[in-house]
């Protein structure tokens, strides 16, 4: 589960579950950008990055850029895209160090979920390259069915999705194991 303020692990092998959780949400990425520019916010650099997607636009940040000159604006943009991408690059890093060090590397599926795995989604797709990767986030319309939950863009079908996986990948690994025994 990758947060803005966390990101967990559970691991279950055998029957025995195991979890990890660090302070490495998307937050952490945002300080560095806040402490590498001048009069940032954490609200207003989340918006920017959350409209923009994985690669800041300067569309975005404009707001963000505390000149009043266009040319010193400009300039201020570029400043910060540089210091988002530079962030961004370390971020990842301390992310994919962190989930080789707590996710074994004979895991065979991931369930993965949280905002910032959408930010990050090709970058874990590289990194579980060899592994079976469910998103929650395609889940979560699965769950709302399963459970008639109403239509509407709710955080409860999110809450289940993990859980949900879960159990649809255990069903599936026993429905296999049933079949083979008969």
């Amino acid at each position: 589960m990758l947060g803005f303020r966390d990101i967990s692990a559970v691991i279950f092998e055998r029957g025995i579950s195991t979890g990890k959780t660090e302070g490495l949400g998307l937050a952490w990425m945002l300080e560095r950008i806040k402490s590498r520019t001048s009069g940032q916010n954490l609200h207003d650099l989340l918006k920017a990055v959350h409209l923009s997607g994985p690669t800041l636009k300067p569309r975005y940040c404009k707001p963000l850029a505390r000149s009043k000159k266009s040319d010193f604006k400009v300039e201020e943009i570029a400043q910060i895209i540089e210091v988002a991408d530079l962030s961004r690059k370390e971020y990842w890093e301390k992310v994919s160090t962190w989930l080789k060090i707590n996710i074994p590397a004979h895991i065979e599926q991931v369930i993965i979920g949280g905002g910032t795995s959408e930010y990050l989604g090709s970058e874990l797709k590289n990194l579980f390259t060899h592994t079976d990767i469910s998103w929650a986030a395609e889940l979560s319309e699965d769950v709302r069915l399963a459970f008639n939950l109403p239509i509407k863009k709710d955080a409860l079908c999110l809450r289940f999705t993990d859980v949900y996986g879960l159990f649809r990948y255990q069903h599936a690994t026993s429905s296999i194991s049933t079949h083979r025994a008969s």
